[in-house]
């Protein structure tokens, strides 16, 4: 039971350590795909980002909670480029800032209450831009810096995506509130062998 528990502890840690959902440099995007890939500028390059699918009810965004993560990482010379199979909301979930690059642990920052995040989706077959966000930590908060620069994004992707870069669009977000709680509950399963 033990060495099972730190084999779940190391994989974890493992996981930490790299992103998920990154697009491989060279990658392509086939004609009549039902994938997408999306480029979203995020600075400073030690805040790192969780992107979750979810849905939209009234303007507030909730996270489903049996899928794993889209996109969970950093940015690479300031740019996410995540791929995704749903035309679904994606939204911004959590932040952590670390003290740099190759840093693990960090502060995490959840939109709930009040705290508005990015939400957005994309439709099928394409390659969308959806905008760059600047985090700036303050005090206990975290602000967000939007703005817009497709043809910097379309040059990110000629460097390290190039098959990708003419076919970029501008998409667009929403920033909302999402239902998730600023009082967070951890279950940790604990199973008993039987008798």
């Amino acid at each position: 039971m033990l060495r099972r528990f730190a084999w779940v502890l190391a994989a974890a840690a493992l996981a930490a350590c790299t992103s998920m959902g990154r697009v491989e440099q060279g990658a392509t995007l086939k004609s009549g795909s039902k994938d997408t890939i999306f480029i979203l500028g995020v600075k400073p390059d030690n805040y790192r980002v969780s992107i979750f699918q979810g849905s939209v009810k009234d303007g507030v965004f909730k996270q489903n909670p049996w899928l794993s993560a889209t996109f969970m990482g950093a940015a690479e010379n300031g740019y996410v480029v995540g791929k995704t199979g749903s035309d679904g909301p994606l939204a911004i979930t959590m932040v952590n800032v670390v003290t740099s690059a190759h840093a693990i642990l960090g502060t995490a920052f959840t939109p709930c209450g009040d705290a508005r995040t990015v939400v957005f989706s994309v439709p099928h077959g394409r390659v969308i831009y959806i905008g760059d966000l600047t985090y700036d930590f303050r005090g206990n908060g975290l602000r967000i810096i939007e703005s817009s620069n497709l043809e910097a994004a379309r040059e990110h992707l000629r460097t390290a995506y190039p098959q990708l870069a003419d076919s970029l669009e501008q998409g667009r977000y929403d920033v909302m509130p999402t239902a998730t709680s600023c009082t967070q509950t951890i279950t940790i399963p604990i199973y008993l062998p039987s008798r």
